[in-house]
């Protein structure tokens, strides 16, 4: 059995909650009970107010851990996103503790520019529990951090977290591009991460990876969707294009990318892949990952619209790929999106 923990959106355009849909074998998932909701936003704690997204869920002595990040207002301030912990002895039925593990206002030991914006966000944990110690990836959003910043952090199991109080990664290390939805998963080389950039100019979106033996020194750039066979150009579904050192994007090569995407899509914007998460079952390894649509005008939906896929990973290429979660029909809790994916086999 699978189970695809996934952060949904309501048609309001502003309530994201974390819901769980199960799979004999990895597709065509069912949401759980009556609508798949198993984490809901709590009004009456600032923190997690208004949405909770991105689950990251392990096992640690028997025991179901959710990393999660809770989205709330606070005086003075935009919204503020900090990250916590639920926990659960059959990975459906969940228990969420009322603080935060990081709150967004720790940071400021590291960033003295925090006072000078009102949006600061601690999103998208990635853990995991190597030789006793936890150890977190996790995305540092302000106005003044240019790209995003991939940042690390370590705990003992106690709760308190150090974080080295440099950031391992930038967007902008990459060109015009913002950092998101980091997965790392350890290897016998040490450490590989999946990961998406987002093209500032064009709102593209594609995955990455790239390795480490330590965890915090990246090396070795690869692109993984859209798949390309000439370096970093990726051509027709998006424009990305790492070796221009001056990051520059034709108009003219970029139009002609958006007319072939709408032929290729039925008239739909296909923007790309995001939110990668890498699974191995049976000498195979699998990415589900969010598709990245903006269909203007269709149901009414405005701005991005997610679905869910999977697709196999090979040496040589990307096979099988295919749509494996949609979104809710109606007015539901997730029928404007579904994204996020956190895929275990139970």
């Amino acid at each position: 059995m699978y189970h695809l923990y996934y952060a949904g959106m309501a048609q309001d355009g502003k309530t994201e909650q974390i819901g769980l849909a199960v799979s004999e074998d990895g597709t065509g998932f069912k949401r759980i009970n009556k609508d798949g909701l198993i984490i809901p936003i709590d009004k009456s704690i600032d923190w997690k107010s208004v949405r909770v997204c991105n689950p990251y869920v392990i096992m640690i002595d028997g025991e179901y851990k959710m990393f999660y990040q809770g989205i709330g207002s606070f005086k003075g301030r935009q919204l503020c996103t900090s990250i916590s912990i639920a926990t659960s002895n059959n990975g459906v039925e969940w228990q969420c503790l009322d603080h935060p593990l990081l709150h967004w206002g720790d940071m400021s030991a590291y960033d003295s520019r925090q006072n000078s914006v009102k949006r600061i966000d601690l999103i998208e944990p990635c853990v995991l529990e190597d030789n006793g110690t936890l150890k977190m990836w996790f995305i540092y959003r302000n106005k003044a951090c240019e790209g995003n910043w991939l940042c690390y952090a370590e705990s003992d199991g106690s709760g308190n977290w150090a974080i080295r109080q440099t950031a391992v990664l930038t967007g902008r290390q990459f060109g015009p591009f913002l950092l998101h939805y980091p997965q790392v998963v350890k290897d016998k080389d040490g450490y590989q991460m999946y990961f998406t950039l987002i093209n500032t100019h064009n709102k593209a979106h594609g995955i990455f990876s790239m390795s480490s033996i330590e965890g915090y020194t990246w090396t070795n750039l690869k692109q993984i969707l859209p798949e390309t066979y000439n370096g970093f150009s990726v051509k027709p579904r998006a424009l990305f294009d790492l070796g221009h050192s001056k990051w520059k994007i034709h108009k003219a090569v970029q139009m002609a990318n958006l007319y072939a995407l709408k032929l290729l899509t039925g008239g739909k914007k296909y923007w790309g892949f995001s939110h990668p998460h890498i699974i191995s079952t049976q000498n195979e390894t699998w990415m589900y990952y969010h598709n990245t649509n903006l269909p203007p005008g269709i149901n009414g939906r405005q701005g991005y619209y997610y679905t869910i896929g999977r697709c196999k990973l090979t040496d040589q290429r990307i096979m099988e790929k295919k749509l494996v979660f949609d979104v809710s029909a109606g007015n539901n809790w997730d029928s404007r999106f579904v994204a996020d994916p956190f895929v275990m086999e139970i």
